[in-house]
């Protein structure tokens, strides 16, 4: 009797641990690490840095005109072969500046700067004279018997530059950009983002561009 209740509590231990051993073997087989994929893609491109200068093109040909008048006969004559015309006291060598209007500097020219970059802007001035008029070397250099002209290069407040017989008169300046003179925009066309001009999509004016000028002048006495 005993030995029999000895098996049956034995066969309870058995399926018991049986029991154990199958839910140990179910808990052992829950995940304990895994991977996961997924795929990105970029979401564009801006070309930020922006160089749009504005050089002056198809200069009139009367901007670098001038008259030479070393004998001062326009004054002396009042003026008498360019009726209504207002000449500048004191000079030699005559622009028109304006209708009607002669000076010692000739117009201005301007370069303008709407990009988002700075730039650096090289001006060249070189005169072809005739052989019978040779460039002075300095503005006190147009005295005495010999026929000679003084043309100097004047760029954004730098030294003037004289214009010589044998080499061109060079100056290179810097003009500031502003990173606000361009905005981004998408295209759904394309699908694609641009940088464009804040002048093509806004209503702006110059100064809210905020570009820097260069004025080039030929100033000659």
């Amino acid at each position: 009797m005993e030995n029999k209740k000895m098996k049956k509590l034995l066969a309870l231990m058995l399926a018991g641990t049986m029991t154990m051993g199958m839910g140990v073997t179910a808990f052992a087989a829950d995940a304990t690490s895994g991977d996961a994929e997924g795929a990105g893609e970029l979401e564009g491109h801006v070309e930020r840095d922006v160089l749009a200068v504005t050089l002056p093109t198809n200069v009139d040909a009367g901007t670098f005109k001038y008259i030479i008048d070393p004998e001062g006969l326009i004054a002396e004559t009042d003026n008498a072969k360019y009726a209504d015309a207002t000449f500048e006291e004191g000079a030699s060598v005559f622009f028109q500046s304006a209708d009607k209007t002669y000076t010692k500097d000739s117009k201005k020219l301007k370069v303008t700067n709407k990009g988002t970059v700075n730039a650096d802007v090289t001006v060249t001035a070189q005169a072809a004279t005739s052989g019978d008029v040779s460039m002075a070397a300095t503005s006190g250099d147009v005295s005495g018997d010999a026929k000679k002209l003084y043309l100097g290069l004047d760029v954004a407040g730098k030294a003037e530059k004289p214009v010589k017989d044998d080499a061109s008169a060079t100056v290179t300046v810097g003009v500031v950009g502003n990173p606000d003179n361009f905005e981004t925009t998408y295209n759904s066309t394309s699908g694609k983002y641009l940088s464009m001009s804040a002048s093509s999509s806004l209503t702006l004016h110059d100064t809210t561009l905020n570009p820097l000028s260069i004025h080039v002048v030929i100033a000659a006495c």
